[in-house]
């Protein structure tokens, strides 16, 4: 499997306990072979049903794994994906 890390930015939550994570995704495309491929989106949000909590003076770490050889569907250019999450 092919670790291709990419940072997506930060943001600052309030402290608390959170049990979901909505991601929006606006686009994907892909490089496959040196062409570009753009795939549809099977949805445009993607949700993270992982309970964390946030406590204060502290930074948590949330890091989102997707498992493209799943998650990207060649023959018909769709993307569906299923996203697991890593919090420290």
């Amino acid at each position: 499997m092919l670790n291709n890390s990419s940072f997506l930015g930060s943001l600052s939550i309030p402290t608390g306990k959170y049990t979901m994570i909505r991601v929006q995704v606006s686009a994907v495309s892909v490089d496959i072979a040196g062409t570009n491929e753009t795939f549809t989106l099977a949805s445009h949000y993607v949700f993270l049903n992982h309970p964390f909590t946030i406590s204060a003076h502290t930074t948590t770490h949330l890091t989102l794994e997707f498992n493209l050889s799943q998650d990207l569907n060649l023959n018909s250019k769709i993307f569906t994906p299923y996203i697991g999450v890593v919090i420290s």
